[in-house]
């Protein structure tokens, strides 16, 4: 089956879904009109193929990018561009005036003999940390707004849009308190290291003024389920974001074509694919922070947790120049990713980071492994671009039509192919947890070498070791029973909170 649908699925059929929709709706925001266009865009696409497709409403706290205005004061006098973030504390009129503090890329460590408290920070885009938790840190001490420097190379113009609410989904009564609590704007590269050459000859000072209206608002998620034909209860979930700012092309017109030339390909064998695949479209990533695939998660608990296997998250995939393959994974399935990419792209230098909770990761809680590859930028290449890991364009306007290449999209294809064939059909699901286990107990070991001198009053395992005691099997129980020996030599109690 793997072979036919590797004959069948085209990277030139999704091209064509990429042209529909950045010509009707290239920025789709969620709870915007262009984002309901394109759930129902992509319901239709996948029905029309024989995939039954639910567009679901859903109502989700949500940012769009209002006005923002930045004035270097001293030692320049001079207008710099910018733009907001959303799910900012927006400034009044009068906007807000200090000292700019340059502190790296904004870790606890950069502001190490720094004083920010009633000034403003000047730090430079990065994963670690993201610039959610930049804004939390400098706030936190005292800091009165943030100008964030975008990534690419030094003489790079390009503003990308962005959030800064860190609060995974909608706010709750208890993460309420984890919302912003400053006004941030973000400037090119070349505007920021301008900024930082000033602020490491003198003091700098500069005025902004910054809006992002923020709201309740209805958005939508498409979920299409192919019924698979011997196993219909458990199920592969992939697909991707669709909101998208700018230009729209890259992040993820391109991913959400690919899951549904995906879901054509595998429709047209369905008779052969014998776990259901489904394939799901998230909204509320770009402002929300994963409110769709949190909502889902939430709603479809119960359905979820019997009928889960795994979640493939499709994100920038077919990015021109690409030319290394990427991975983020689960530990239980390195193995089996890795033979599906020695095999499908062979002479291609592949890399795996272990998984972190970044987009629309929301399924952890549930137990449900998951992946997130794409054929990437080689790391000689992001450092040129100071981190931009998904191109310099990435978040723009600049998202367009040349940033994505059909050649490097067709790769792509064929690995999800290789991943949902296999997991759809093999007798035994190719799960390896030994390197989960061993990972678990080097933690383990790195935090008694902490404590060696101290014992540990009581250690709380908060699930079941198990999924299922009583039933499981004499080697699992010997093994749960030495990891709790392992335990009890560093703590006087051990608590198990069962489920």
């Amino acid at each position: 089956m793997i072979r036919e649908i590797l004959d069948e699925v085209s990277a030139d059929r999704a091209h064509e879904h990429i042209v529909n929709i950045t010509r009707e709706v290239p920025q789709r925001l969620a709870g915007s009109p262009e984002l309901r266009w394109m759930a129902h865009y992509v319901r239709d696409a996948m029905e029309a193929v024989g995939v039954p497709a639910t567009v679901y409403d859903l109502d989700a706290l949500v940012s769009f990018p209002g006005t923002a205005s930045l004035r270097l004061l001293t030692p320049e006098v001079r207008e710099l561009r910018c733009l907001p973030f959303c799910h900012i504390r927006s400034t009044d009129e009068k906007g807000i005036d200090g000292e700019l503090v340059f502190v790296g890329a904004g870790t606890e460590k950069d502001y190490e003999g720094k004083d920010v408290r009633g000034k403003i920070t000047l730090s430079e885009l990065s994963y670690s940390p993201p610039r959610q938790e930049k804004e939390r840190i400098g706030s936190a001490k005292g800091a009165i707004g943030h100008v964030m420097m975008n990534w690419g190379p030094s003489d790079c113009e390009i503003i990308a849009y962005g959030s800064i609410k860190a609060v995974w989904g909608n706010p709750t009564p208890e993460t309420i308190k984890n919302m912003p609590s400053t006004p941030c704007v973000t400037v090119s590269r070349a505007t920021g290291e301008h900024l930082r050459d000033l602020c490491k000859r003198g003091p700098v000072r500069i005025w902004m003024s910054a809006q992002s209206p923020e709201e309740w608002r209805t958005t939508q998620i498409t979920i299409g389920r192919l019924e698979g034909c011997e196993e219909p209860d458990k199920a592969i979930l992939i697909g991707g974001h669709m909101d998208a700012w700018g230009g729209g092309v890259s992040c993820n017109a391109v991913g959400n074509a690919a899951v549904l030339e995906l879901a054509r390909a595998f429709a047209k064998h369905r008779d052969k694919v014998k776990r259901s695949v489904w394939f799901t479209l998230w909204s509320g990533h770009e402002t929300g922070t994963m409110t769709g695939s949190t909502w889902f998660c939430d709603h479809f608990w119960d359905e979820l947790d019997v009928k889960g296997l795994i979640y493939i998250n499709v994100d920038s995939p077919g990015l021109v120049g690409a030319t290394e393959y990427n991975t983020r994974s689960s530990s239980e399935l390195l193995r089996f990713h890795k033979e599906v990419e020695a095999k499908l792209l062979p002479g291609v230098h592949c890399r795996r980071v272990r998984l972190t909770r970044i987009g629309d990761m929301s399924f952890v809680g549930l137990g449900i492994p998951t992946l997130s590859p794409r054929i990437a930028y080689s790391e000689e290449q992001v450092k040129a671009w100071n981190g931009a890991d998904l191109g310099p364009w990435h978040h723009s306007i600049e998202m367009t039509l040349e940033t994505v290449d059909m050649k490097v999209l067709q790769k792509d294809l064929a690995v999800y192919v290789g991943l949902v064939g296999r997991l759809s059909n093999e007798p035994v699901l190719p799960y390896d947890f030994t390197l989960v286990g061993q990972e678990m107990v080097k933690r383990l070991e790195n935090i008694f070498n902490i404590l060696k001198y101290k014992k540990i009053e009581k250690i709380i395992v908060n699930g079941d070791l198990k999924h299922e005691f009583g039933t499981i099997s004499e080697q699992e129980w010997r093994n749960t029973l030495k990891f709790l020996d392992l335990l009890a030599k560093h703590c006087n109690e051990i608590v198990l909170v069962k489920g």
